[in-house]
């Protein structure tokens, strides 16, 4: 029994010292769990107290980095004779970078300055004005320019609100040899010489014009050509030829503006997000305009009808109509000649909306014709499609304006006979034809 009673106790003891080791185990690993984690902790907060100190001498560092860099620019502008001179002589810069920067240099500051570059050696610089210039202005400004870049500059133009102010071709550049000498009123007159800018223009509105009549007093349409059975009296013939004038004034009005549609899809002058948004809001005007324009090709006579002056008689108003309604005879090509210019002027709009709301993503090449490059694959898809589209409708605006001009007026207005070979773009405006007397 005693040896019993002397194993139970044994047995009691060794139970609280085992139960005691292991209290003491776990405490100790809960103390060395929590020193770990204190441990992370500091070295957490080392950590992030050592970077933010290194970014606050990384700060330090650069601050005096950029201020050795503003001073040892300040030196080379001393040592180098000037801002102008020390952009020469930069070897970091290439000659379309040198033109670029002179032209920041020197033009007021807003100014965007546009340099390109054309066959590797023909430079272009153009400057988008933020504020008025003078001419005697923009004449200090191309000499300060031309100093440096006459042997590089095949043009030097100001623009300002999509208007060209100010233009010097490569004619012009080259006609001193040192532009440091030149004048301002020689300058001036280069600038008043750039009337050749519009030459094309006036060429075109000439040539309508003179093919639509050589005698104000004598439009091609005359109501002794129209064939009809109602006879006009002296007063109704001559407000037949009022009608005849301002219908023939009309009709140049609305071949300027296809002929205007035909220049706004050329890329080559759209250096500036400024002037791709005045070219945009030209097309706008020019659709307002030909919505007014309707019933000159769809019913003249009510057309006149509706202009006309309330004193005019009712026995000549009715002589005047009937003698218009007889002889005009194309309302079906002309709706669709008004249509297809009004289709026209719609895709030309797409198209230059696109062209404004991806700019950044597109430059313009040139290789042998200028042409845009999209460096996004699938607005270069979409701007071919618009292009495409546009190149449709003005065919078929071409091809109706044709049909129209073959039968408006019994062929007063038609074509003359064209050589074999074919010609590009839209017949010509209202060449002599039959019915001239």
């Amino acid at each position: 029994m005693r040896t019993f009673q002397t194993m139970l106790w044994a047995g009691v003891v060794l139970l609280g010292v085992a139960w005691a080791w292991s209290s003491g185990r776990n405490a100790l690993s809960a103390r060395a769990l929590e020193w770990q984690a204190r441990e992370a902790t500091l070295a957490q907060q080392a950590r992030v107290g050592g970077e933010q100190e290194l970014e606050r001498t990384g700060a330090v560092n650069q601050q005096e980095i950029d201020a050795l860099e503003t001073r040892h620019a300040e030196e080379l502008r001393r040592l180098t004779g000037g801002s102008i001179a020390s952009v020469l002589r930069d070897p970091k810069l290439s000659i379309e970078g040198m033109l670029r920067e002179v032209g920041t240099l020197v033009l007021p500051a807003g100014t965007r300055v546009v340099c390109k570059v054309d066959r590797f050696v023909e430079y272009s610089l153009v400057a988008e004005l933020s504020v008025p210039a003078t001419p005697d202005e923009m004449a200090g400004w191309s000499r300060q320019i031309l100093i440096p870049g006459a042997g590089y500059l095949h043009l030097l133009r100001f623009v300002r609100n999509g208007d060209v102010l100010a233009s010097l071709d490569r004619r012009d550049i080259e006609a001193f040899a040192d532009w440091s000498e030149v004048g301002t009123s020689n300058i001036i007159a280069r600038f008043s010489d750039q009337e050749r800018l519009l030459a094309q223009v006036r060429a075109r509105t000439a040539e309508v014009s003179q093919n639509l009549q050589e005698d104000e007093d004598e439009p091609r349409l005359h109501a002794g050509t129209l064939k009809g059975d109602a006879e006009m009296s002296a007063n109704s013939a001559s407000l037949f030829g009022g009608f005849a004038r301002r219908f023939e004034s009309n009709l140049v009005a609305v071949l300027q503006a296809q002929d205007r549609f035909r220049l706004m899809r050329n890329v080559d002058e759209l250096t500036t997000r400024i002037s791709l948004a005045v070219r945009t809001e030209q097309v706008t005007n020019e659709l307002r305009s030909l919505d007014r324009l309707r019933l000159l090709f769809t019913d003249p006579a009510l057309e006149w009808d509706n202009q006309r002056s309330t004193e005019v008689s009712e026995a000549d108003r009715q002589a005047v109509v009937q003698r218009i309604q007889v002889g005009y005879g194309a309302a079906m090509e002309g709706r669709a000649y008004w249509e297809a210019l009004k289709l026209e002027a719609q895709a030309l709009h797409r198209y230059l909306a696109f062209l404004q709301r991806s700019w950044g993503v597109w430059t313009v090449e040139k290789e042998g014709v200028y042409w845009v490059k999209y460096s996004d694959y699938a607005m270069g898809t979409e701007h071919g499609r618009l292009r495409e589209g546009l190149d449709r409708q003005s065919k078929a605006a071409v091809q109706a304006y044709a049909r129209w001009v073959d039968k408006a007026w019994g062929g007063v207005y038609g074509r003359e006979p064209e050589p074999p070979t074919p010609t590009r773009g839209r017949p010509k405006a209202l060449p002599k034809g039959q019915g001239r007397e």
